[in-house]
C-alpha cells in the first residue's frame, strides 16, 4: 500500500472514484440478475428502514473519519511548528556563546535544519521510517557539549537557562520512540538529541 502514497494525489482520488462507483453498478446488475422484480417489491418497506439506518450509522462514521484525520494533521503542524521554534531558539540562544563556539553551532543547526526539511520531510511523506539517530542531530548536540563558558555574562547566561537542572522530554514529530530524547543541558542549552536506550 505504500506505493499508493507515492501516486500523485488527483490520480488516486479518481482511482478511488472510479473503482467504488464500478464496484457499486456491478454489484446492482449482478443483484438484479439474481432477485426477481416482485421479490424486491415486497421487500421494499422494510428495506427503506434497513438503508436509513445505514446512512445514519456511514454518515456518524464519516464524520468521525474527517475529525481524527484533522486532528492528526494539527498535531503534525504543532510538532513542526515547536522543532522550529525550538532550533530558532537555540540559533538565537548561540549569540550569547563564546564567539570561538558560535559558528559551529550555527552551522550544525543549519545543517540539522537542511537535512529535516530535504531529506526527512520528503522520507515522511513516502511513509518511510525516519532513523531516530541523525548524524546531524548527533552533530548538533556535539557542538553544544563542547562550549565552556568564560566570561561573566556566557557564565550568567548558563545559569539562569539552567538553573542546574538537566530535563529530558520526547519530540513530537518523530513520535514516541525511546532512543530519542529533547535534552536540555547543565550548562543551559536546549538541544534536540538522539541517545542510545539504557
Amino acid at each position: 500500500m505504500i506505493w499508493l502514497l507515492q501516486q500523485p494525489e488527483p490520480l488516486v482520488g479518481l482511482l478511488t472514484v472510479l473503482t467504488t462507483v464500478a464496484l457499486a453498478v456491478l454489484g446492482l446488475l449482478l443483484f438484479r440478475r439474481l432477485v426477481s422484480q416482485t421479490r424486491l417489491e415486497k421487500a421494499n418497506s422494510v428495506s427503506e428502514q434497513v438503508f436509513t439506518i445505514a446512512g445514519v450509522l456511514y454518515a456518524v462514521l464519516a464524520a468521525f473519519v474527517v475529525v481524527v484525520v484533522w486532528q492528526g494533521f494539527d498535531q503534525a503542524q504543532t510538532a513542526t511548528e515547536s522543532e522550529a521554534n525550538a532550533i530558532a531558539d537555540l540559533f538565537r540562544d548561540s549569540a550569547a556563546l563564546p564567539p570561538d563556539a558560535r559558528p559551529a553551532i550555527q552551522q550544525s543547526l543549519i545543517a540539522y535544519t537542511k537535512d529535516v526539511v530535504d531529506e526527512e520531510f520528503p522520507r515522511m511523506r513516502r511513509g518511510e521510517a525516519i532513523d531516530q539517530q541523525s548524524p546531524r542531530l548527533t552533530q548538533v548536540w556535539q557542538s553544544y557539549i563542547q562550549v565552556q563558558p568564560t566570561t561573566q555574562s556566557e557564565i550568567a547566561f548558563y545559569r539562569k537557562r539552567s538553573a542546574g537542572s538537566t530535563t529530558w522530554a520526547t519530540p513530537e514529530r518523530l513520535g514516541s520512540p525511546p532512543a530519542s530524547r529533547k535534552f536540555q543541558t547543565n550548562c543551559g542549552c536546549s538541544c534536540s538529541v538522539a541517545v542510545p536506550s539504557c
